[in-house]
């Protein structure tokens, strides 16, 4: 199976688009009312194999943007908690990675790509990731925290749009579990970023 997937900034550090209390209830309207998150937009009209297949393939890319970021902190980060969350998602994600890539080779036949965003969104998103390297700091803490709340957001949207879609009931655990781990680092994030 192929899966053809285009990412674009907003993908990998999109804004809120629906509260964590309305995932019970998945979103009824496109999420291409929101052009920030395209990904979202993608998956709306997929079911079944085809979703999940894809929901694997976005998941895997997305982790991979938050174990980049998150391996900056190391070096960057002033505050210790923050820093210590970053090396925790790094481990956490990580481990997930591996995992769908694995169900995704057993079940769907496939394997995730590296896939870059193109245009304005890639320039974007590099003018994004170079403001975080060049940052250090508290200024850094500010930002990455910013950028990971956003990015996490985008998680948890898409875990929960895998909650009522995904085929194999290992896929909604993991939904599950990205939506209350991410949920709770949200909350940090976003004191951290002054929100």
């Amino acid at each position: 199976m192929k899966i053809k997937i285009t990412l674009t900034l907003g993908m990998l550090l999109a804004g809120p688009l629906f509260s964590f209390s309305t995932l019970a209830a998945e979103p009824s309207k496109p999420a291409a009312s929101n052009p920030h998150d395209p990904m979202m937009a993608e998956l709306m009209d997929e079911k079944g194999a085809a979703f999940e297949a894809s929901f694997l393939a976005m998941m895997v890319e997305h982790h991979q943007r938050a174990v980049v970021m998150g391996k900056l902190a190391d070096s960057r980060a002033e505050n210790p908690e923050l820093k210590k969350m970053a090396g925790s998602m790094v481990s956490s994600q990580g481990a997930e990675i591996i995992q769908m890539k694995e169900w995704l080779k057993k079940w769907h036949a496939s394997s995730p790509q590296m896939y870059k965003a193109k245009g304005d969104a890639e320039k974007m998103m590099a003018e994004s990731m170079s403001k975080l390297e060049a940052a250090k700091g508290s200024e850094f803490d500010r930002l990455f925290a910013m950028e990971m709340a956003a990015h996490h957001q985008s998680a948890i949207d898409m875990a929960g749009m895998a909650l009522n879609r995904a085929e194999h009931p290992e896929v909604k655990e993991l939904a599950g579990k990205i939506i209350k781990t991410q949920t709770e680092e949200r909350k940090m994030l976003m004191k951290w970023a002054g929100q």
